[in-house]
């Protein structure tokens, strides 16, 4: 090629330059009076001057388009082994689900992604610091707390600091400019670019009713869940105070917003909300007129102390419930849909 013959004229320029005189300059012969010997060595050297002048640009050039061509050709071995998803934690992220719904996550599973070259350098570490750009793996919409880092050159993990709040309808994404080490762009060979990601709902229920009246009318033989088959229960006297448990923690000031009172008996009723921790603090009323709380409830908790203001009328059923779209946690997604607990008076 042209580049090839210019880079051998390049050599053979200054190789022209650094041979010995003697013996690669013949004088001429003898019969040359030294007049015309003078004139034809210092045309030599002039001649042998700019081809090594011309010679040394040359091979720059030349050394630096070799240069760029090798940066520019792929990376070892790409075609054979390209940089790909090789497996996955939870597996369906790279494998999909049989009716390709969303994936669930539970407690605090690890998101973790195997590629099939190495991505940082060996003995490369950020520690608590954020990942550059360009080799974050993948990412969530979900701004939920955790620590996303390269546990080797080639596995990607990323730890919840919590537990993965219900409710979450997440979309997980590949970073598809994400390159290897060496330059190998990801190939994702037909895996999808995102996936979707879920929680389970919130789900609540009655933990116990305390009802002091109830008690002494009936010789401590009262009890909340006793009924006949068809009671609706639990049974919620006047005076009955509810405890609920949660599956998830919820902020009792957001539940105190949230908890409504439905059904047929519920007429134009309302909840206060109490911790359970502190149940001799003054609850918080939350009805039509919408009353300021009396004290705060910044708290994260899965139990809350309630209690029906008006009380429910004798031989009525109602509902508490979380409507679907409300929000009842900083971290965990609105309510999917209605979440009902029936409570009676007989």
């Amino acid at each position: 090629s042209k580049l090839y013959n210019d880079y051998q004229w390049s050599l053979d320029c200054l190789k022209l330059t650094t041979r010995n005189p003697r013996a690669g300059w013949a004088l001429p012969p003898a019969r040359i009076d030294g007049a015309m010997r003078r004139r034809k060595q210092q045309s030599r050297q002039s001649s042998a001057s700019n081809c090594a002048v011309a010679g040394g640009w040359m091979l720059l050039v030349v050394s630096i388009c070799l240069v760029q061509q090798c940066t520019a050709q792929d990376a070892f071995l790409q075609d054979q082994l390209p940089l790909k998803i090789v497996v996955t934690t939870p597996t369906a992220i790279a494998a999909g689900t049989a009716d390709g719904g969303a994936i669930t996550l539970t407690g605090r599973q690890a998101i973790t992604a195997v590629f099939s070259r190495p991505v940082i350098a060996f003995g490369s570490d950020w520690g608590s610091k954020k990942l550059p750009d360009n080799l974050v793996p993948f990412n969530l919409s979900c701004n939920i707390p955790g620590r996303l880092r390269w546990v080797t050159t080639n596995i990607a993990r990323f730890d919840p600091s919590v537990e993965w709040p219900t409710d979450l309808d997440c979309t997980f994404n590949w970073n598809k400019g994400l390159v290897a080490y060496d330059g190998a762009p990801l190939q994702l060979d037909g895996l999808q670019p995102s996936a979707q990601l879920e929680t389970r709902p919130i789900s609540f229920s009655v933990t116990s009713v305390d009802s002091q009246a109830s008690v002494d009318a009936t010789d401590s033989q009262w009890s909340a869940s006793l009924g006949l088959p068809d009671d609706n229960l639990p049974e919620v006297p006047p005076d009955g105070n509810i405890t609920l448990s949660f599956t998830y923690p919820v902020d009792l000031s957001q539940l105190a917003t949230a908890l409504k009172v439905a059904g047929p008996g519920a007429g134009n009723r309302a909840v206060t909300v109490s911790p359970c921790s502190t149940p001799a603090l003054p609850p918080i009323i939350l009805g039509a007129q919408g009353t300021t709380p009396a004290h705060s409830l910044q708290v994260n908790s899965t139990c809350a102390m309630l209690k029906i203001f008006p009380a429910l009328l004798p031989a009525t059923a109602a509902v508490l419930r979380l409507p679907a779209g409300s929000h009842y946690s900083a971290l965990a997604g609105p309510v999917g849909k209605d979440t009902d607990m029936p409570v009676s008076v007989m």
